[in-house]
């Protein structure tokens, strides 16, 4: 897969890369109804490769302060990246959870 950025901004820090938007449109979640249950579960779900460009450290950093437990769902690329996180305080509040394929 040849290399893409995920907004302009990006992109104009590189040449010739074209922009992929890998996010939702907020116009997308316009007829979601209303539920205030649906917040009361306190779980965060990540599928995807654990790695250090994905800001996996950062998120891990932000569970120290929050009541929710992390799912991730991924490999650790590179697989010694697992023993960096497992050394952060909210890594604790983590679960792997594992992928058949």
């Amino acid at each position: 897969m040849p290399p893409s950025a995920a907004t302009e901004h990006i992109a104009e820090q590189f040449r010739k890369v074209p922009v992929l938007h890998n996010y939702p449109l907020l116009s997308e979640w316009q007829d979601v109804p209303h539920d205030p249950t649906r917040f009361q579960s306190r779980n965060i779900c990540y599928l995807g490769s654990i790695t250090r460009e994905r800001g996996i450290t950062q998120l891990i950093e932000a569970l120290e302060h929050v009541d929710c437990i992390l799912h991730l769902a991924g490999s650790y690329e590179p697989k010694e990246y697992r023993d960096e996180l497992v050394t952060l305080p909210g890594f604790k509040k983590s679960d792997r959870v594992w992928l058949h394929q």
